[in-house]
């Protein structure tokens, strides 16, 4: 259920985010919904909630979908989600590997130093850490 207080498109995020917490490696239906709410969005289905999109994926199966990419085991898909979602000059990242984790900082407005925005994600899988910084990062842009 969505609270008052939250747009549709925060609690798909918000969703999504927990789904990826929990994930331990490649995953198609993540795959997917992340397509169809981040990359590229479902237009004129206000309403359509997340598990909507959950339902439709059930019915029709991993076969009748058409994933554009393997966001979810992808370094390379991952981070060409961040540049188009979060393009331009002014978005920098670094992805470094920390006690047997992969950490991903993606920052905003770098030159502003200290209190420039910066959303960190660690996983044990490198695309997914990239993935839980990004949404992050446009679920606190999407609540400004």
């Amino acid at each position: 259920m969505i609270d008052q207080g939250m747009t549709q498109s925060q609690s798909v995020l918000d969703g999504l985010v927990e789904r990826l917490g929990k994930s331990t490696g490649p995953d198609r239906e993540l795959d997917f919904l992340i397509q169809t709410h981040v990359a590229n969005p479902l237009t004129g289905n206000e309403g359509y909630t997340l598990q909507d999109i959950m339902d439709d994926f059930a019915l029709l199966g991993a076969e009748g979908m058409t994933i554009d990419a393997p966001y979810t085991a992808s370094v390379d898909a991952a981070l060409a989600l961040v540049e188009r979602k979060l393009p331009g000059p002014r978005w920098c990242w670094k992805l470094v590997q920390e006690n047997g984790r992969h950490v991903f900082v993606l920052r905003n407005a770098p030159w502003l130093t200290v209190v420039a925005p910066a959303w960190t994600a660690s996983h044990e899988r490198a695309p997914i850490a990239i993935l839980l910084a990004t949404l992050s990062a446009l679920q606190s842009l999407e609540a400004k």
